[in-house]
């Protein structure tokens, strides 16, 4: 039950990313101020901060806002920080949105915090309301319309500390080329980890008509670079972020004439992997490609479809299913049979449809075959910005690949077929390039076998490039990935 918590929470932060992105940028620099402008070190320093979400650097897709400010609650005395934040660009030329909303207090001494926040997006909603204390954080995550109970152990630091405009660790200002070293949560390897923070140089920016001048900071935290802009008032004026988005202060007044996405915002877009090297076709049986950019250990060696040899991998399409597939007693499938809040296999409606689809079939191969038709014909393919749980994909009949995936591992894993989820690349003809991109693996007599409802193909093309193992919580790793691959085709068959 800890894993799939575990999972739950590393979930959650992927999808909540800007907003941790806004709350990581007031944790380390909120309080960096000088005393002269603080009010003196380790003073409280009430904000109300509007920051809107570039793409492509120009292209404004969304704004985020952060209020910080002394509270009691209960009679003791804390600090409260609201969150809004609303996103919309295009996905595939198909805008759609997402809107954040947060609420959050930490006692003055460290030792309580409370928080709830909900997103929304397209026809789904998702929660998670808590409170951390004494090293626990208890609460729900609102998800398909069920409240799922959390109960783990989990670092306080993670939600107290110095967040919400109060002093960094009274971290001072610093001279280009220094350095300091803070902790912060690494959502990659989920822990607090040592962050290098370097000032690398000072540098002017345009805020709302005005030329300020400011400290870049760049920080470094695991697989993760990014780059904070910060006044000597010690207020973040610009960042970037690992997934290619900027955060950029703004006046509210610029909001009231609300930005069209375009086509310079489309997100798919924006982080495709255009190859150099021979052209890539759609439906390739065996594709070997040269990798750049990232550790080759990165990349999962995973014989027969996927083999890494040094830089190189080469992928290859099963021919197809076995015509049987006898249940394997001898490997323990256990962790790829289970559910968790958003795999949702032992919900009630997803046993049932699973049961219906497959009927009185019995052998493992047919019954995926089932499966994989019904998902194909009775999802429609729309992009969606979204977090997707089984239970809402099956009741809106809609979604885009993570629906799909999502969705048909519940279902799979419901009448015990073994069931993983891949995430990595997959050619377009869109993109003219190389998507990010997620499909199901069933284990049959033995074997792992690709699949892709989403795309049609009953067992995957050869140009699924598999990035990583695991399941949507595995999407924070993509991190290591994004914006640093790059791909040279060497034959495609």
């Amino acid at each position: 039950m800890l894993r799939k918590q575990r999972r739950i929470i590393a979930l959650l932060i992927t999808g909540f990313w800007l907003v941790m992105m806004g709350l990581f940028l007031q944790r380390e620099f909120g309080g960096s101020a000088s005393p002269e402008a603080s009010g003196g070190a380790g003073a409280f320093v009430a904000r109300d901060q509007w920051m809107g979400i570039y793409l492509n650097g120009d292209s404004r897709v969304g704004y985020l806002r952060m209020r910080s400010e002394e509270a009691l609650r209960d009679g003791i005395p804390g600090y409260r920080m609201l969150l809004d934040a609303s996103l919309e660009t295009a996905l595939f030329g198909t805008v759609v949105g997402m809107d954040i909303s947060g609420d959050a207090w930490t006692a003055q001494s460290g030792e309580r915090a409370e928080f709830d926040f909900s997103m929304d997006a397209s026809d789904t909603h998702m929660g998670l309301r808590g409170t951390v204390s004494d090293g626990h954080l208890k609460g729900f995550l609102d998800t398909g319309g069920e409240a799922v109970p959390l109960d783990l152990p989990i670092d306080t630091r993670l939600v107290l500390g110095s967040g919400m405009g109060l002093p960094s660790d009274s971290m001072p200002i610093l001279e280009v080329g220094e350095s300091t070293t803070v902790e912060s949560f690494d959502p990659v390897a989920m822990k607090i980890a040592d962050a290098t923070i370097t000032c690398t140089r000072m540098d002017t920016l345009e805020i709302s008509g005005e030329s300020v001048e400011a400290r870049v900071y760049e920080t470094v935290l695991g697989a993760m670079t990014s780059e904070a802009w910060v006044d000597a008032a010690g207020e973040v004026l610009q960042a970037s972020t690992p997934f290619g988005f900027t955060l950029r202060k703004i006046d509210p007044k610029e909001l009231i004439d609300a930005e069209t996405p375009d086509a310079n915002s489309d997100l798919i877009q924006s982080l495709a992997i255009v190859p150099s090297g021979e052209p890539v076709r759609i439906d390739a049986s065996r594709l070997r490609v040269r990798v750049n950019g990232v550790p080759e250990a990165a990349f999962p060696h995973d014989p027969p479809w996927q083999l890494r040899d040094g830089d190189q991998l080469t992928m290859q399409q099963p021919e197809g299913f076995p015509a049987e597939a006898p249940e394997d007693t001898t490997a323990d499938m256990s962790a790829f049979l289970g559910g968790d809040a958003f795999v949702a296999t032992d919900h009630p409606v997803i046993q049932a449809e699973a049961r219906a689809i497959v009927g009185e079939e019995r052998d493992p191969a047919r019954k995926a075959r089932l499966l994989y038709t019904w998902v194909y014909e009775e999802i429609e393919k729309v992009p969606v910005l979204s977090v997707p749980n089984a239970v809402d994909v099956l009741r809106t009949r809609t979604g885009d690949c993570n629906d799909h995936t999502v969705l048909y591992t519940a279902l799979a894993r419901a009448v015990d077929i073994p069931t993983r989820i891949a995430i990595g690349l997959v050619y377009s003809d869109v993109l003219n390039g190389f998507g990010y991109h997620a499909w199901p693996e069933v284990y049959l007599g033995g074997q792992w076998y690709p699949m892709d409802p989403t795309l049609g193909q009953e067992t995957a093309d050869a140009t699924h490039i598999k990035l990583l193992n695991g399941s949507i919580s595995a999407w924070a790793q993509l991190i290591t990935f994004i914006g640093q691959i790059e791909l040279d085709v060497i034959a495609c068959e």
